[in-house]
């Protein structure tokens, strides 16, 4: 439909381009003829002196040159030609009526064609001069209209371009965004991970190296989960490691760090001032938090978790080390009963009620 409305179009361009074409080659016949005429009107009354003595020749030559300069001038290329050849006839004519009447008064009648055929060839080569300048004007123009649709089409190229390397840009940010949360972030609990849990120790040991001042590191072992995941299956498995997130970022504090480091580990990072009686009161809220029904997909699940705690930088000096003395301590938890809180190489208090 668009190409047949598009040929349509064309079709009636070109038809009006057509008959303006032909209405101007109507037009310049018009004009022609009607010099034409005025030349045999001049030539008439030329004859017409001759016999009867009537001395007009200063107005006819007047016209004469007029009638000639207009045609060199409206009516291009042909005008000259015509022009010329009429004026040549003129002059034939006279020195016709010169010989067959032997009138000298004729005489004088030669140098009016001719001085009008001198004047229309100044002024046709004058003109040749002037169109070639205008023909090399318009080419120029052309040229330099050419050069501006060819800049502004590469004027939006570039923009384009711009636009394309700008959203290049964005997706590779995006990416770069969503790299980095895969790098440092739990995909299932959406806590960070233990890569990031560690960069976040090293930078508290940085901070804290020459400053009287400790924070603990609670990793937390979930009991018998992978039990859960054998008979309940995986995806209830995934339901229960988000709930269980959820629950213990909901009761701890809010400047504290929780990560999950590993299947059923989770590790907290407490930086407050507190000693270890305090520590022990904040982690066993936690537990007992814990130990409370899970309600996942219509079915009520039960979980406990071992609790193993070390501190710097009476423990350990290195985020690592760290690490290792908190999953030493948990060991201990589980070696004696699971469901206790135990700080690295020394015991505060084994809590063994699973109730």
């Amino acid at each position: 439909m668009e190409a047949s409305k598009f040929k349509t179009t064309l079709e009636k361009y070109y038809l009006e381009k057509k008959n303006k074409h032909q209405d101007k080659k109507i037009y310049l016949g018009i004009k022609i003829c009607i010099c034409l005429l005025l030349y045999a009107v001049i030539i008439a009354v030329q004859m017409q002196m001759v016999k009867s003595a009537i001395d007009l020749a200063g107005i006819v030559a007047q016209v004469q040159v007029m009638i000639s300069i207009y045609m060199v001038i409206s009516i291009k290329n042909k005008g000259y030609t015509i022009a010329t050849v009429v004026n040549l006839i003129d002059i034939i004519i006279v020195i016709v009526v010169l010989l067959e009447t032997g009138n000298t008064r004729v005489i004088p009648g030669v140098s009016v064609p001719i001085g009008t055929i001198i004047t229309i060839s100044i002024i046709w080569l004058y003109g040749k001069g002037l169109d070639s300048k205008l023909a090399e004007l318009s080419r120029q123009k052309e040229e330099i209209s050419f050069l501006y649709k060819e800049l502004a089409i590469s004027e939006k190229k570039r923009v384009k371009q711009n636009l394309e390397l700008i959203e290049v840009n964005n997706k590779m940010k995006k990416r770069e965004v969503r790299l980095n949360y895969l790098v440092y972030i739990d995909v299932l609990t959406e806590l960070p991970n233990r890569k990031m849990m560690i960069k976040k120790m090293e930078h508290l040991i940085e901070t804290l190296r020459d400053k009287d001042d400790s924070f603990a590191l609670i990793l937390i072992d979930l009991n018998n989960f992978k039990k859960i995941n054998i008979l309940k299956g995986y995806d209830i498995g995934d339901l229960l490691l988000k709930e269980i997130a959820f629950r213990i970022k909901e009761n701890i504090d809010k400047e504290d760090m929780l990560g999950r480091v590993g299947g059923d580990e989770f590790v907290l990072i407490t930086q407050h001032k507190l000693n270890k009686n305090k520590i022990y009161e904040y982690v066993d809220k936690i537990r007992i938090v814990l130990l409370k029904e899970f309600m996942i997909d219509k079915m009520v699940l039960n979980i406990s978790a071992s609790f193993g705690i070390s501190v710097f930088p009476q423990d350990a000096k290195s985020a690592i080390e760290l690490l290792n003395q908190a999953d030493v301590a948990m060991n201990q938890s589980k070696e004696f009963g699971k469901n206790g809180i135990y700080f690295y190489d020394k015991i505060l208090n084994a809590v063994t009620d699973e109730s």
